[in-house]
């Protein structure tokens, strides 16, 4: 692991089921997607495939901060007012995410992917660059590292509309997983669909007495919302002969974890605190 590498990778990307549910509320992926205000949130996803944008899978970072730099009267400087010589090549990685048929766009920042991948964006490109793979854009193997395609607890900082949610940290605890799946109902789709056809049966054998006090009342709590999933194009590798004209990307800079105040659509309220089952 080169120098760059280990100075991010010190912390782990990994958390426990206290720190990731602290000062955070529980969401489902449909949830998120139809919220209208910024949030920290916890959700339970699936990364499926990584999503390759025109941005690449870098941008222009500051050597001093993570914040994106830019020219500014004549000076390549971040929003920190750090003058830079030369941008730092610094993690921006976009995949897709999904649970119980909604999708939603997650992005993995510098730090966490270094500390997943072992190398830094410098230092992977630069081995790009000796493979031959001259392209900026051309996204190296790699990355596939971060598409887990196993369910996980994530803590995001989710935005409302089309924009992707930043991933802050994840867990790979069962227990929680667990926990958070029957505290909120996140039971598989084939559960749900024996329960509906349970009730349905039900409601056809009484339905010959015409006495509605027989006839059973179905609920389905938890996942009874239709699902906003966010369209997002296919994902592919780009060739290392694509031209490199593509516009840099924007700041998008992660706040302290804080619970932000939020109003959502349905003006549901959601429990703030989720209770972890007791070993």
């Amino acid at each position: 692991m080169s120098q760059n590498a280990s100075q991010f990778s010190q912390g782990s990307q990994l958390s426990t089921p206290t720190d990731i549910m602290s000062k955070a509320t529980f969401l489902s992926l449909s949830e998120i997607n139809d919220i209208t205000n910024e949030i920290i949130c916890v959700t339970v996803a699936e990364i499926t495939k990584l999503n390759a944008t025109r941005y690449g899978w870098t941008y222009d970072g500051c050597k001093e901060c993570t914040k994106v730099v830019k020219m500014d009267d004549g000076q390549l400087k971040c929003k920190n007012a750090h003058v830079n010589q030369k941008p730092v090549p610094r993690y921006k990685v976009e995949v897709q995410v999904e649970h119980k048929g909604s999708k939603a766009r997650f992005l993995f920042w510098d730090e966490l992917t270094v500390s997943i991948l072992g190398i830094s964006a410098t230092d992977l490109r630069e081995q790009m660059i000796q493979a031959g793979h001259t392209n900026s854009k051309t996204y190296p193997k790699l990355l596939d590292k971060l598409v887990f395609k196993k369910k996980k607890v994530f803590k995001v900082k989710a935005h409302p509309g089309s924009n992707p949610c930043s991933i802050i940290q994840f867990s790979e605890s069962e227990q929680l997983l667990g926990n958070l799946e029957k505290q909120f109902g996140l039971e598989e789709e084939s559960q749900i669909k024996n329960v509906a056809g349970e009730a349905v049966l039900a409601l056809e054998a009484v339905s010959e007495t015409k006495d509605l006090s027989l006839i059973p009342s179905l609920s389905l709590c938890g996942e009874n919302e239709p699902s906003f999933a966010m369209s997002t194009p296919p994902a592919k590798r780009l060739s290392q002969d694509e031209s490199d004209s593509a516009t840099k990307p924007g700041a998008e800079d992660i706040q302290p974890t804080q619970l932000s105040s939020t109003k959502f659509a349905n003006n549901r309220k959601y429990p703030k605190t989720p209770k972890l089952e007791k070993k």
